[in-house]
């Protein structure tokens, strides 16, 4: 394990028996106001997230799903999430060039609602200590 990677594992090892001591009620309720924050930021960060990644893929992904519906004598626009350029032909291959970025699009987002989640637990936690040592 990288040292990271131990420091890591150290902090959330530390977070975890900090909520095993036995507390006075009152520094209790203190620590559970900071865990509802952070269940709140949390719920509201993967939320806002989930629809703006939704909008990024559905705006990608409509011109196929409009082709197969309402179809016209031409091919609609290839639209991309984001610019990417692969050295095959992208009109034949667009619908798995789509594909592939949408599964990169939902990925990413998943890593960093992930990521940003434990530093906003982490943060919430060190608030709580805070407060409850005043």
């Amino acid at each position: 394990m990288k040292l990271n990677d131990l420091q890591y594992k150290m902090l959330l090892n530390t977070i975890w028996e900090d909520w095993s001591k036995d507390r006075a009620k009152d520094e209790l309720e203190i620590m559970v106001e900071y865990a509802e924050k952070t269940a709140f930021f949390s719920r509201m960060y993967f939320g806002v997230g989930t629809a703006c990644t939704a909008s990024f893929v559905q705006q990608a992904l409509s011109p196929i799903v409009l082709d197969i519906i309402l179809p016209i004598n031409e091919t609609r626009d290839v639209v991309y999430i984001f610019p990417a350029y692969y050295l095959i032909d992208d009109r034949k291959y667009r619908s798995l060039i789509i594909l592939h970025l949408t599964y990169v699009t939902i990925v990413a987002y998943y890593v960093f609602v992930g990521c940003d989640t434990n530093y906003v637990c982490v943060v919430q936690h060190a608030c709580g200590q805070i407060a409850v040592a005043r």
